[in-house]
């Protein structure tokens, strides 16, 4: 992704909060270029969002703690991915409220242990564990073709009051499901009480 770069003023402090929403809505305007978010703007034209919803959604992200490129990316993602199931829409203030709805779900995941631990050896899965049951809801969420590669093969390992230890395949599958499908992970474990995920990788 494209970083802004600029010659440093020596006559001007560096706002560290005005620089993380400076980069967050630069990462926001990529990304709607990237996946083609066009809608009506007040010039009457179609086109990418206006600077005025790009700091209005980079404040958002910034308040909820997402300044990683990958996390802001995962966020609008799933906001975008929800305004469309809900049917056509036109108003970029939908979006906003999409926006605000994944990144309180992903912020609260984001804000707590999220991380691959030491490799572990697979052991067979309680039907009745946290896990299993979230995966079943997983499942009719996400469709069976998705579930079948990303979220069968992975099983519960532990539940230590808040926290749960997930064994996964592999690292790239670890970062697809943060990336696309954090939402709907947060959304069922959250459920369970649980809100720190270890990712451990199999043997």
């Amino acid at each position: 992704m494209t970083h802004l770069t600029g010659t440093p003023d020596t006559q001007h402090t560096a706002d560290p909060v005005s620089d993380r929403l400076s980069h967050a809505a630069q990462c926001i305007l990529l990304w709607a270029q990237d996946r083609r978010v066009l809608r009506l703007r007040s010039d009457r034209r179609i086109g990418v969002p206006e600077d005025e919803h790009l700091q209005q959604w980079a404040e958002i992200l910034i308040n909820r703690g997402i300044a990683d490129e990958d996390n802001i990316a995962a966020v609008l993602n799933c906001a975008f991915d929800a305004a469309c199931r809900s049917g056509e829409w036109r108003h970029w203030a939908f979006l906003t409220i999409q926006v605000q709805l994944a990144a309180e779900q992903l912020g609260q995941m984001t804000n707590r242990v999220i991380s691959c631990g030491p490799p572990a050896i697979l052991v067979a899965e309680d039907p009745n564990s946290e896990w299993a049951v979230a995966k079943e809801k997983i499942r009719a969420s996400v469709g069976e073709i998705p579930f079948k590669n990303w979220f069968d093969q992975t099983n519960q390992l532990e539940r230590t009051g808040e926290r749960i230890t997930i064994a996964v395949s592999d690292e790239p599958s670890i970062h697809y499901m943060k990336t696309e499908y954090a939402t709907v992970i947060a959304n069922e474990l959250a459920e369970f009480g649980i809100f720190d995920i270890v990712w451990r990788i199999v043997d």
